[in-house]
């Protein structure tokens, strides 16, 4: 596909628009992530009507 649209002029060239650099480093990749759900490991807790619920298992310390 991506050649297609360098060949009808869509993209400028290779390289451009929709390839990416495998050698570029994630963007907060060791950064804090928030507490995880003492349940399942995840780190997905949130906030849901005052309480911390894991989005991923549905724990809640709340009931």
């Amino acid at each position: 596909i991506e050649q297609h649209m360098i060949v009808t002029g869509f993209l400028e060239g290779e390289g451009m628009g929709l390839k990416s650099d495998p050698q570029a480093a994630v963007v907060n990749l060791d950064g804090a992530r928030g507490k995880s759900c003492p349940s399942c490991g995840q780190f997905d807790m949130r906030m849901i009507e005052g309480c911390m619920t894991c989005a991923s298992c549905g724990h809640s310390k709340c009931g």
